[in-house]
């Protein structure tokens, strides 16, 4: 049933059929809230967490289903984390966007599957996706999420492990009426 749903869900952003639902909201807090709901994952996993993005960063869009990326963001660096187990979710500033980075340590990704990686049903590290009940959604979803806002999304190879990341407009103070900006 969750997999026909979530089908479903990708065709309804891809046809078209879905109306961002835009509203302004703190990306720092919906970061710091998911993962205070996840520190038991990240406890049995023995990894390592911080988030770098203040409550003061205010973005505009769809914050259920750019609750959606960030959550699958950082499902794929769960399960990809490896060395010294770190995950680090920051962001970057370039003019009305925000740039959020979610980054984990592990295996660079080949320059093989680095074209296929936001298609359904790909998975580049066929060897546990299986046993952990993940078949290669996640990234297309975030695909279709993005695609609907109109934004850009990617992967780096960075330093000792990966980088995903979407962009989002910036929300102005005149936006929100000041509320979560600071003096």
């Amino acid at each position: 049933n969750e997999l026909v749903r979530t089908l479903l869900e990708i065709s309804l952003y891809e046809s078209g059929g879905y109306v961002l639902k835009e509203g302004f909201f703190s990306i720092g807090k919906t970061i710091s809230e998911y993962l205070l709901v996840s520190r038991p994952i990240f406890t049995e996993k023995g990894i390592a967490v911080k988030n770098t993005v203040p409550e003061s960063v205010m973005v505009k869009g769809d914050a259920d289903k750019l609750y959606t990326v960030i959550n699958n963001y950082l499902q794929n660096a769960v399960s990809h984390c490896r060395g010294e187990k770190k995950i680090i979710c920051r962001h970057e500033e370039n003019g009305d966007v925000i740039r959020i980075i979610v980054y984990n340590t592990g295996e660079h990704i080949k320059q093989e599957d680095s074209d296929k990686l936001f298609l359904s049903f790909y998975r580049a590290d066929k060897s546990h996706s299986r046993e952990e009940g993940r078949i290669g959604l996640g990234l297309s979803i975030v695909k279709a999420i993005m695609d609907v806002h109109n934004m850009n999304y990617g992967y780096n190879n960075a330093r000792d492990g990966v980088e995903f990341w979407f962009e989002i407009k910036k929300a102005t103070e005149e936006e929100v009426g000041g509320i979560g900006f600071e003096d």
